[in-house]
């Protein structure tokens, strides 16, 4: 599978700006199933009790009621009143921030808010209390002026460092320019602890209901990529004020960096609940389009912000990753042009682009406008970190070690940074091995080397194969990275040491965990099958110039691994058609990324699968390259469907779910009749019931007549009100479960002789009866030709076989059976031997083959393996095996025996 990282979080002075997310995301994986769910809030007892306090004044409790977001209407009884609940819900284009009577901080906050840093910065003037000097400080550094904005710090942090602010409000406003010199500067690290250590102290000492304070301490977490704990400082932020609309705003952002859309829907839900201004909600839904692919939607709501807010830095830093996600250049660059002419070279738009273009895989283009970013303010850790992440995701080590090596410096706590610094600089002692299409990573102190050595030939052979399926060959060599466990593997892909997969495909690199049995391992799996689905992911991202639907890829994918549909995939899909329950075209995208049911994601490889199985027995295979060429020219689905194949993206579809009920009919798995309409034959046949039904339709009548009669001495009768309380208090008539006896199943059966439940069933009956025998082969046989997807029937005929004198009659079998596994080598081995029996033992070195290709650390499997090599006198073959042996169990001086003796028979041969 492909994968999507979850997305990294911009460090900006307010809570709205860290709305813009970051990313090295590459595709798709798992996401973490346990992140926070979006709450509804209610506010603490604590703050509760400080409200209701006897000694405060009514004044007092109704700014008490409003600092702590519980305000009513009546208690906006001032225009000061007013603004500051305008404030705290985002309210901004509320008419009541023109009156000149309000304090000059606040109107000078929300021109910071929405934009209008010049005019914020005359209304400050030449005021030195904290929260002015934090005001100045962003305005200045919005439009560009860093030094300038460094130098508003001083005042704060000179007093905060001699212990002379005590309140908790100036406490807070220190918090926050720590932050942004950290920032500034490039002083990450020396900042951290002081900035924890000031938001601690307000917490501790001055005042544990000042929720502004919890609100900075969430901010931080989420910079640092801590997305669980700053969740939780944001749960205790909305206890304290539920009304906190940075809060929700930033809760919304954790959501969307886990693509956790319900929990989006949930917040966005809270956000409209909040005033009349929807400008947030707007925001939030304009990001959650750009993560599905929707930028003319995006662009529609980020036009109504700005047409009342047409400074407002986030959604004209959205405005460029709307251009990005199109694909347009031109767009971009004007869109951060326009950025540019009221920012100077504050590097958020380029960054918030980057991200964009990153999440697409547009390498290339990504690269350049990070470092963009990176130029425009070098003390930035969070471009750095994306380009860094993304770099080793493409392939470029170099750069990836460059710029987090940099970012890690500047920010040491940044926990995907560090991570994933520390396996670049382990990654840089493995060794390689090469051919034309491919090279092999792998660490050269583990067994590792061992299958290292044995999989470039398999590997030219698939590209050989795919490339030709799909006419197309990547501009260079794909990279393998056999990573030795599962925490490495983990690493690599996501920078975090979880991930629920086993391998995975970034374009040009694919990365594997070692199939192993053991600690921090996944197990035993089928290598070769696996690389081959992650290696169409290289060539259709290459192909399509990394613009294909998740979908596409994964179905080509799965089409291409040159395996059979298994049974369970088979009754999922049946079961999905039967129930009007299959994906349609825009929901199964985000079915591989944010499952909302336990067996989505498989449902949507297995879809994926059966759709382009349709598109090339409907349209032709070179449908399916044309489709893959709309794609990498840019085009979305409503466009390119009708471009490649003629039809709409809705007459696809349709056609699509036609062909497929036709499917479910020659798998077997829509008999006719349906075993309940058997069964309500057999019970209209029933008397027993029968009598039942009689006695309850009497009832009921008796039971009506009464209510009737009692109905009409009180007055007017609504007949459906009568029946429907008649009903709901009588008991409910359950239908006997019918004894399906044999000779009930015997008659079904000869009315229905290729029904497959009907089949199944017998079957079932007759195993429980008496032993596994060669009597059962006709009814075998004549399931298996009903449901030809079931592999039972093949497994009892293999078992008859394997116990009779003829075990080689297993063999066709076996077979089929081998073809659907992916983890199991039983088959393959059990062949083998067969194999061996008959003298075939060039057949039987391929079965074999097939048995190491799923357990290729397996020492003893090995062993077979040599023998049977040499048996087929393929000697050179023979000697790879005792190679690896010599890898794998090194201690055992027989190996090297043995391999020495094989090389005095391969030097006699010659």
């Amino acid at each position: 599978m492909s994968f999507m990282k979850r997305r990294r979080t911009l460090s900006v002075p307010l809570a709205l700006l860290l709305a813009a997310g970051s990313s090295a995301a590459l595709g798709q994986i798992e996401v973490d199933p346990a992140e926070p769910a979006a709450p509804t809030a209610e506010l603490s007892p604590a703050a509760q009790r400080a409200i209701d306090s006897p000694v405060l004044t009514e004044g007092e409790r109704r700014d008490r009621r409003i600092f702590h977001g519980v305000w009513t209407e009546g208690d906006l009884t001032t225009p000061l009143r007013r603004a500051a609940a305008a404030r705290i819900v985002w309210n901004l284009r509320d008419p009541v921030f023109v009156d000149e009577s309000l304090p000059e901080l606040l109107r000078a906050e929300r021109l910071v808010l929405i934009g209008e840093t010049e005019q914020a910065l005359a209304l400050l003037g030449r005021d030195l209390s904290p929260t002015a000097c934090r005001l100045r400080a962003e305005a200045l550094e919005w439009s560009g002026r860093f030094t300038e904005a460094d130098e508003a710090l001083e005042p704060v942090i000179a007093a905060n460092a001699t212990g002379s602010l005590k309140s908790a409000e100036d406490l807070t406003e220190a918090a926050r320019c720590l932050t942004m010199r950290a920032r500034l500067r490039g002083e990450p690290a020396s900042q951290y602890n002081a900035i924890l250590q000031t938001v601690s102290r307000v917490h501790q000492q001055v005042d544990r209901l000042y929720w502004p304070a919890k609100l900075v301490e969430a901010q931080l977490l989420h910079e640092k990529d801590n997305p669980r704990d700053a969740a939780a400082a944001l749960l205790e932020v909305l206890t304290l004020n539920p009304r906190c609309a940075d809060a929700w705003m930033l809760l919304a952002q954790i959501h969307l960096d886990s693509f956790n859309f319900e929990g989006v829907d949930t917040v966005v839900q809270q956000i409209e609940q909040l005033g009349d201004d929807r400008a947030l909600a707007r925001l939030v839904l304009a990001q959650l389009d750009l993560v599905q692919g929707l930028p003319d939607v995006a662009a529609g709501r980020l036009n109504l912000v700005l047409a009342d807010m047409p400074r407002h830095r986030l959604a004209l830093a959205l405005r460029a990753a709307v251009e990005a996600v199109r694909y347009d250049e031109d767009g971009l660059h004007l869109a951060l042009m326009d950025f540019e002419a009221i920012s100077g070279r504050h590097p958020f738009a380029w960054h918030t682009a980057g991200v964009y273009l990153s999440r697409n895989r547009q390498y290339d283009l990504a690269a350049e406008i990070l470092r963009g970013a990176i130029d425009r303010q070098p003390n930035w850790p969070a471009p750095r970190i994306e380009l860094g992440l993304m770099s080793l995701q493409s392939g470029d080590d170099a750069e990836a070690l460059a710029q987090l090596r940099r970012a890690c410096a500047l920010d040491p706590f940044n926990v995907r940074a560090a991570f994933s610094l520390h396996l670049l600089e382990d990654l840089a002692r493995y060794e390689t091995i090469a051919s034309e299409h491919f090279i092999v990573r792998f660490d050269p102190e583990t067994a590792d080397r061992a299958l290292a050595a044995e999989m470039l030939g398999p590997l030219e052979a698939m590209h050989r194969e795919i490339s030709t399926a799909l006419q197309h060959e990547p501009d260079r060599p794909t990279r393998i990275e056999l990573m030795p466990n599962h925490s490495r593997f983990a690493v690599r892909i996501t920078g975090m040491p979880q991930v629920h997969t086993i391998a995975a495909c970034t374009g040009p690199v694919i990365a594997m965990e070692a199939p192993r049995v053991g600690p921090d391992h996944f197990g035993s799996y089928n290598w070769l099958r696996v690389l081959r689905h992650e290696y169409v992911h290289t060539i259709t991202l290459s192909r399509t110039r990394n613009r294909i639907p998740h979908w596409l890829t994964e179905a080509a994918a799965v089409w291409l691994e040159d395996a059979p549909r298994d049974f369970a995939t088979c009754v999922m899909l049946a079961q999905a058609w039967h129930a009007d329950d299959l994906f349609d075209l825009d929901e199964i995208n985000w079915a591989f990324v944010r499952p909302r049911r336990p067996n989505d994601r498989s449902l949507a490889y297995a879809q994926g699968h059966w759709m382009i199985e349709f598109l090339v027995e409907r349209f032709g295979h070179a449908a399916m390259l044309r489709l893959l060429d709309e794609y990498g020219q840019g085009f979305r689905e409503d466009l390119a469907i009708p471009g490649a194949l003629g039809v709409s993206r809705g007459q696809f579809y349709d056609a699509f779910l036609e062909w497929a009920g036709g499917q479910v009919k020659q798998w077997g798995l829509d008999p006719q009749p349906g075993m309940d309409e058997l069964v309500r034959e057999q019970l209209r046949d029933d008397p027993e019931y029968a009598a039942r039904l009689a006695q309850a339709s009497q009832q009921l009548g008796r039971a009506l007549g009464q209510r009737l009669r009692a109905e009409a001495q009180r007055g007017a009768v609504d007949p459906l009100d009568l029946l429907r309380r008649t009903l709901a208090s009588l008991p409910r008539v359950q239908p006997p479960t019918p004894e399906l006896s044999d000779g009930v199943l015997d008659r079904w059966l000869e009315r229905y002789p290729d029904h497959p439940d009907l089949l199944r069933l017998r079957i079932s009956r007759w195993r429980a009866q008496r032993r596994l025998g060669p009597d059962m082969i006709p009814l075998l046989d004549r399931y298996a030709a009903a449901r030809p997807v079931d592999p039972m029937p093949l497994q009892m005929l293999a078992a008859i076989h394997l116990e009779s004198d003829e075990p080689q009659r297993a063999i066709p079998y076996l077979e089929s059976i081998d073809r659907l596994q992916k983890y199991d080598n039983t088959y393959a081995i059990e062949l083998a031997r067969l194999y061996q029996g008959q003298q075939r033992f060039d057949v039987a070195l391929d079965r074999i083959r097939r048995a190491v290709t799923i357990s290729p650390y397996d020492a003893r499997l090995r062993e077979e393996a040599a023998a049977v090599a040499i048996q087929a006198r393929a000697f050179e073959e023979a000697r790879r095996f005792l190679v690896a042996l010599t890898i794998l169990e090194p201690e055992r001086a027989q190996h090297g025996k043995r391999l020495e003796a094989l090389d005095r028979l391969i030097a006699a041969e010659r």
